[in-house]
């Protein structure tokens, strides 16, 4: 072997080495997830210590007449830090406010809507000890590893963080406003174990970004597994008229309905409401612009994605003959 081969021969070994170190330096598995036990490191691909420790902080927990749910810090400003949770754990406007750091505040909410289930509460921004990101959205696919931050229970399990995958998108999950009124809420499925008192809480991708708020449970017996959250998209898409405290006007069909089995019973048509010219009493609903509805929950679902002013088709039966109109959608009577 020649001159030359040997320092060929010794460069490629260098280029080779400094190569290894390269990616072992660089490797976000690696980098980023070292766990020491007796002072040994353990490199464990599955730890999520980073991406928790970027979001952790800014999560609160909401307590306000006997009842008690999550929130986080998505925002703050020169005065004030704002918390995104549900409306559903807002019982009253007196709430108290607590931080991972123990320390408390009185929350002011100045936003909710019932049929996003979405609120937003203000505290001074002295007790911000860390933001969340939001996600842009639009980016989570089934299998995506997650987590959710929370307080289960009761405060004795106060920011449990709990881990597992996206199992489902586009889902639908029933909500009840009141005695009277359902609704359904467009939201993501996981499989990460959520409790009452997770409601509000961030469900966080593994950049630790917001990427939904946890909202509902299954709560059947036999079923475990089914968590769902609002997904941030949503969120975005509201978050000025809830940070502004302006109520959304919400259209209206105009009607008295009730379901019957085979479609929405319409009970009662209101004068100058968007069907007067369309509909009557004891008119059966099969149809809102060509998707079948049998529950009132989904035709509200339906009405409420729509925006006043929008031309609906609604398809219905009237002395067993089928009929079709189309109406522009009123605000609520």
């Amino acid at each position: 072997m020649n001159k030359k081969e040997v320092v060929k021969l010794i460069s490629s070994f260098l280029l080779g080495g400094i190569f290894v170190l390269f990616l072992l330096r660089f490797t976000p598995i690696l980098n980023n997830s070292v766990v020491i036990k007796d002072k040994t490191k353990i490199y464990d691909k599955t730890s999520l210590n980073t991406s928790i420790s970027k979001v952790y902080d800014s999560t609160v927990f909401i307590k306000n007449n006997n009842s008690s749910g999550t929130g986080f810090i998505y925002k703050t400003d020169n005065k004030y830090a704002y918390i995104l949770t549900n409306e559903h754990v807002i019982v009253d406007n007196e709430i108290t406010i607590e931080f991972t750091n123990n320390k408390t505040t009185l929350g002011e909410v100045i936003g909710k809507d019932k049929y996003l289930d979405l609120a937003v509460i203000r505290v001074s921004k002295k007790y911000a000890k860390q933001v969340a990101n939001l996600s842009s959205g639009n980016n989570i696919n089934i299998g995506d590893q997650i987590f959710v931050i929370g307080n289960p229970v009761s405060d004795k399990y106060k920011f449990t963080v709990t881990s597992g995958i996206i199992s489902g998108i586009d889902r639908k999950v029933k909500k009840f406003i009141d005695e009277d009124t359902d609704y359904y809420l467009d939201v993501i499925q996981m499989d990460a174990s959520v409790n009452h008192g997770n409601s509000g809480g961030p469900l966080c991708n593994t950049n630790g970004e917001v990427i939904g708020i946890v909202s509902a449970k299954q709560n059947d017996e036999d079923v475990e597994g089914l968590g769902f959250a609002i997904p941030i998209d949503i969120v975005l898409k509201n978050l000025e008229n809830l940070e502004q405290g302006k109520t959304h006007e919400y259209p209206s069909l105009g009607i008295g309905i009730r379901e019957n089995g085979l479609g929405i019973k319409v009970t009662k048509v209101n004068k100058n409401g968007s069907s007067s010219n369309c509909l009557e009493e004891d008119d059966l609903i099969i149809k809102i612009d060509n998707e079948e509805v049998k529950e009132t929950a989904y035709l509200r679902y339906l009405i409420n994605k729509k925006e006043i002013g929008d031309i609906v088709s609604i398809t219905f039966e009237r002395d067993s003959k089928e009929k079709k109109c189309t109406v522009k959608l009123k605000g609520s009577e």
